[in-house]
């Protein structure tokens, strides 16, 4: 199980007026497709996956909001890539181990561009940052 490529597609961040009150930040990401791909290594043909997905930052009231979208390459063993594509097109459901995989590579990646974007646009980081107290 490997992930070979990572990509965003789509990078949206806006802000509105400052909210009065208490801001509350939540994060969604979504597989939004599972295609089997592919592959070409000189001589060597191999088959792939390729999800598309959308992580999303939401500051509420109607204060901000981060979109991100894109896609990650997956090459795992040639029936394990038939069985995950069947049951995502019947289901719509991944295998635990390949959705932790991928959900946690995706998290990675997404949490800290979406950083960055937060602090361009001036919102609030949307993962906790540690805090440090003196003594």
């Amino acid at each position: 199980m490997t992930i070979l490529s990572f990509n965003f597609k789509k990078i949206s961040a806006e802000r509105g007026a400052a909210p009065k009150g208490k801001i509350s930040i939540n994060n969604n990401i979504s597989i939004k497709s599972v295609k089997g791909i592919d592959l070409n290594f000189g001589k060597t043909k191999n088959r792939g996956l390729r999800f598309n997905f959308s992580f999303e930052t939401k500051f509420n009231p109607e204060f901000g909001k981060i979109v991100l979208e894109g896609e990650l390459v997956y090459m795992t063993a040639p029936e394990d890539i038939s069985k995950i594509e069947a049951d995502w097109k019947k289901n719509k459901k991944l295998p635990k181990a390949v959705a932790q995989k991928i959900m946690a590579h995706i998290i990675d990646k997404a949490n800290i561009e979406a950083i960055i974007l937060s602090r361009t646009v001036s919102l609030p980081s949307p993962v906790p940052l540690p805090k440090i107290k003196a003594k």
